[in-house]
């Protein structure tokens, strides 16, 4: 069995399609890729073990029944090298023949009785609905933008490594949270930062959405993703971390985003850490004075507007000021302070919560 593909096409097939390869050698499911004819289109799948991503591709010369499995990483590595105009693939007994720049023969993984490992396809015979829901992949992305930066990276409270999304979309860690005001889903979902990102492969402006069963399908006309809702939905504090983020504060300064940024990355030249990352804010009548703990670095930012001023200190983690500023879209970047436990980046429906440090040191 055979096929051919433009060189371009593969490439471009193949590095989407590697982002949804798990690569975990405890589970050998997710070191590979499928590569098969289904309905006279080309389709790799490629799963982390619990989620898989599907890519199409049509126009495509493909002998029907053609079906492979390989090692993703060598595989996607070998195509992200070629240089010829066109590829053309064989199975060569326990091999797949590459045939491009060169020839280049890749073992098939086989089982324990020789025979080519088939790969799972939840979606083969999926009993999709014709009315699913609509997405916006803009939505997704923005999504990504606002909230990413605030996901817990530990297991420490493990609802909090996922996406809590119900009237609004929330992630938080403790330290910082981010929110967007969008309903994605009728139901209220916990749903792993894995799938949204493997969403964010997708290219087609709009996505059809749907739960079938215990799973969350996202599909477009190149690429379906397939996920599994997390578990501890009930035990995310929604209720609480709603009322902080409709919350306001006494006093309010929009300042230039890029101009912040900009700031924090000079200042965090100088704190060291020995600083555990903190540095001061003052919110004077000028702006805000932003300076290291050691006081070998302060530079203040004027603001573009101001509201109810009043004189403010507090101390916070520069890297999450940095992450949080940076994952705001507009160019004016409104903060509310006042309170002794956080300050506030509001964005349209976008609000960001950063909590403050113990100013151990002023006492």
């Amino acid at each position: 069995m055979k096929l051919k593909i433009k060189t371009i096409t593969l490439k471009e097939m193949t590095s989407r399609s590697a982002k949804g390869a798990g690569n975990n050698k405890l589970l050998p499911l997710t070191e590979l890729m499928c590569i098969r004819e289904k309905d006279g289109k080309l389709v790799m799948i490629t799963s982390d073990g619990t989620n898989y991503l599907y890519i199409f591709q049509d126009g495509v010369e493909v002998e029907e029944g053609f079906y492979v499995t390989v090692k993703a990483e060598q595989f996607a590595k070998l195509v992200s090298k070629l240089t010829c105009e066109s590829v053309e693939m064989s199975l060569v007994g326990t091999a797949l023949e590459v045939n491009g720049n060169g020839v280049y023969k890749i073992d098939i993984p086989v089982d324990e009785e020789g025979d080519v490992i088939t790969y799972p396809d939840p979606y083969e015979n999926m009993p999709l609905s014709n009315n699913p829901s609509q997405i916006q992949l803009a939505t997704i992305k923005s999504i990504l933008e606002c909230c990413k930066a605030s996901l817990a990276q530990t297991l420490e409270v493990p609802c909090y490594t996922g996406y809590y999304c119900g009237a609004r979309v929330v992630a938080t860690d403790n330290d910082k949270m981010s929110s967007m005001k969008v309903r994605l889903f009728e139901n209220d979902v916990l749903v792993p930062a894995e799938v949204f990102n493997l969403v964010d492969v997708m290219t087609a402006e709009k996505i059809d959405f749907q739960f079938v069963g215990e799973y969350l399908v996202f599909t477009s006309p190149d690429c379906v993703v397939i996920g599994m809702p997390m578990d501890g939905i009930e035990d995310y504090p929604i209720e609480p971390i709603s009322e902080l983020l409709e919350q306001d504060m006494e006093s309010s300064c929009t300042i230039n985003r890029n101009s912040f940024i900009s700031l924090l990355e000079r200042i965090m030249l100088f704190v060291g850490p020995y600083d555990d990352k903190a540095i001061r804010l003052t919110f004077t009548e000028n702006g805000i004075a932003v300076q290291s703990i050691q006081s070998n670095g302060v530079e203040t930012i004027p603001y573009v507007n101001v509201d109810n001023f009043k004189p403010f200190t507090c101390l916070a983690d520069i890297t999450f000021l940095l992450a949080e500023a940076k994952s705001i879209q507009s160019d004016a970047l409104k903060m509310q302070y006042g309170q002794d436990n956080a300050i506030r980046f509001d964005d349209g429906n976008i609000t960001i919560v950063v909590s403050l440090l113990a100013d151990t040191q002023g006492e």
